[in-house]
């Protein structure tokens, strides 16, 4: 059960952080939907950020599936260590505090907190981990020009 409330937690995590950058762009580079409510554009944003992830590595070239292979990598790169993340703070927090209903908003306040600190590390242990994922999808999606 905990793990499948990280999984939430972490998908919500990330979906918030990737629609918040999208929002940081210029006014004119934004979706129409963007500018118009960006309320609504950041509910969207979380629940299709996967699907996007995906869709901006594709350059335009005709190579769809390597563009979508690499998207999907990057996707459960982030969703693996962010569950991760969140499985630990949901640990420390229900180990804390007994009660359900405050453990998951302390783990959440947690990983908002602790966040700038942890990223940074996790970035820098799964680097190898997506180099070896690379080059293994370079392997099956070799770069045709």
């Amino acid at each position: 059960m905990e793990i499948i409330i990280s999984f939430c937690i972490a998908y919500i995590f990330l979906g918030f952080s990737h629609a918040m950058k999208a929002l940081n762009v210029s006014f004119y580079e934004r979706s129409m939907l963007a500018n118009k409510n960006p309320f609504a554009f950041t509910i969207l944003y979380i629940l299709i950020w996967p699907i996007a992830r995906a869709m901006n590595n594709y350059d335009g070239r005709s190579q769809k599936g390597r563009a979508v292979a690499f998207g999907l990598m990057a996707f459960l790169l982030d969703i693996i260590w962010v569950t991760a993340f969140a499985w630990a703070c949901l640990f420390l927090a229900v180990r804390w505090f007994d009660e359900f209903y405050i453990s998951v908003p302390l783990a959440i306040g947690m990983m908002w907190g602790s966040a700038s600190f942890v990223s940074p590390i996790a970035t820098i242990v799964i680097a190898p981990v997506m180099f070896a994922f690379a080059f293994l999808i370079d392997l099956v999606f070799p770069l045709k020009e």
